[in-house]
């Protein structure tokens, strides 16, 4: 009775055991696949709360757009995709008859690729009297007011500078004018001009008082400035 009862007792262990140890044979691929499975979940929360904040600083961007439209719409009229004359001549009959001034003729020269130089040059002649003229800064060494100037200490900062103006679709156009009225409302054109839609770099101005007559005569050498669109310059070419 006694082998009958430890037979029994050995067969059941050796059965539970089998039990068991098969289970755990049968369950372990599962547990790793949940692992698996586990960390690959991880891994998508994350890049879905990297996205999630990814489209947030997109919705902001996106509630401002029609302010980025408009200083689009100001940077395009100050420097146009094309040259625009009709636009600039009306631009100086507005400005002229604010101030009471004649604009007596204006001179359009041929465009040219513009280039960055390291410095710019503004001559003025603000503090002269009648038949006191401006020095000549030179048309070629006024760059556009708002463009970065490469440091002259910096070879990096002046070859990154030139670098985005060597496609040529950045040009500069030398005009000659003249205007005539009081010195004071001369003065006032120039501040007008300089303060208009349209980009004016002033290289020399230069007064005349004819004798016999209450007016001034100012002759205003500058540039003005087209960027070309960059798609179009490439059909071109």
């Amino acid at each position: 009775m006694n082998r009958n009862r430890l037979f029994g007792a050995v067969m059941a262990s050796t059965v539970s055991a089998a039990v068991v140890l098969g289970g755990l044979l049968g369950i372990a691929p599962k547990l790793e696949e949940v692992r698996a499975l586990t960390a690959h979940r991880e891994v998508v929360d994350a890049q879905n709360a990297e996205y999630e904040i990814a489209l947030e600083s997109l919705q902001h961007d996106f509630d401002g757009i029609a302010e980025f439209r408009t200083y689009l719409g100001t940077l395009q009229t100050a420097v146009p995709p094309d040259a625009a004359i009709p636009a600039f001549v009306g631009q100086l009959e507005v400005i002229a008859h604010q101030n009471n001034v004649i604009l007596e003729s204006l001179t359009l020269g041929d465009a040219v690729a513009y280039e960055q130089v390291a410095g710019a040059a503004l001559s003025a002649g603000a503090g002269a009297g009648a038949g006191a003229g401006a020095g000549d800064a030179g048309d070629d060494a006024v760059p556009p007011p708002g463009m970065p100037v490469p440091d002259a200490d910096s070879a990096d900062s002046a070859n990154a500078a030139a670098n985005s103006f060597s496609d040529g679709a950045y040009l500069a156009l030398p005009i000659t004018m003249s205007v005539q009225g009081a010195q004071s409302n001369l003065f006032d054109f120039v501040a007008g001009l300089q303060h208009g839609e349209r980009t004016v770099s002033i290289s020399t101005l230069v007064t005349e008082a004819p004798q016999g007559t209450d007016t001034t005569e100012l002759a205003i050498t500058g540039m003005i400035y087209v960027l070309l669109d960059p798609s179009a310059l490439a059909l071109a070419q």
